[in-house]
Parts: C-alpha cells; sequence; structure tokens
C-alpha cells in the first residue's frame, strides 16, 4: 500500500506507520497479528497478547503487559536492557535463561513442565474466562 510516509525520514516513517495502522485497527475494530522469532520492544508494544510456545507446548498465552512479570515471577530473571520478547525467547532456551538463586529448585525446566505450571496458573484461568466471554457475546457454545 503506498502512503504519504515514503516521504518522511526513518524514524518519522515508523512513527507515522505505528499511528495509521492503530488508527486503522481501530476504526475497524481489528487486532493486528504477526508471527515472529523476536521482535524489538517497540514492535511488541503494539501488541496486546503474546503466545510462548516452547518445543510445540504453549508456556504462556495472554496479555504483552504481564508476560515478563509471568516468567520472573516463576522465578527466572531479565538481564537489564533485553528487550522483553528477547527474554521471553531465552526462557525456551537452557543456555540462556537465568534462574533467580533461591529459585534453582522451583522454576520448570523442561516443555511439559512449562506447559504444566502455565496450565495450572491463575493466567491460565484467566484466559479460559476471557474465551467463555468471547463466546458467550458472540452466541456460541463454550468448548468443552
Amino acid at each position: 500500500m503506498k502512503t504519504p510516509a515514503k516521504r518522511l525520514p526513518g524514524i518519522s516513517r515508523k512513527m507515522f506507520q505505528e499511528d495509521y495502522m492503530k488508527t486503522l485497527l481501530e476504526i475497524f475494530g481489528l487486532k493486528k497479528r504477526q508471527n515472529t522469532m523476536v521482535a524489538s520492544d517497540s514492535i511488541y508494544q503494539l501488541y496486546n497478547k503474546v503466545m510462548v510456545l516452547y518445543l510445540g507446548r504453549c508456556i504462556f498465552f495472554g496479555p504483552c503487559d504481564r508476560a515478563k512479570a509471568y516468567f520472573m515471577e516463576m522465578g527466572y530473571t531479565c538481564e537489564p536492557r533485553k528487550s522483553i520478547p528477547d527474554f521471553m525467547t531465552s526462557i525456551t532456551n537452557p543456555n540462556e535463561r537465568i534462574i533467580v538463586e533461591s529459585f534453582e529448585e522451583k522454576v520448570p525446566e523442561t516443555p511439559e513442565q512449562f506447559e504444566r505450571y502455565f496450565l495450572e496458573s491463575n493466567d491460565h484461568q484467566v484466559l479460559l474466562q476471557n474465551i467463555a466471554e468471547y463466546e458467550a457475546r458472540i452466541g456460541r457454545e463454550p468448548a468443552k
């Protein structure tokens, strides 16, 4: 799509494109989706939900502004100046994730343990409630 942004310098173009996209999404009541390995923090902030997969297992699905805290409460730490998407990607790599000292024996380590932790979490219960509310709003029977 051609936009007036082509005539703007780089930083202004990025700001214009972000505002343009947000405005279009608001007008049409849509949400933006992106499949990416690691996004920058500025791109990450444009989304409302994030799904973190670890070898095919969903280990978190919820609000973007909740994801970092979720993993930190679990017992992992985020290095200073590390982007949130990079932090979440590092959680799925045993060689990159950093465990808080007092949590060494408590944190999940395998994809199955991470998935179980998520399925038993309050975040998962909130997700199920949000899905049920959405299905009720559109008049669909809840999944069993």
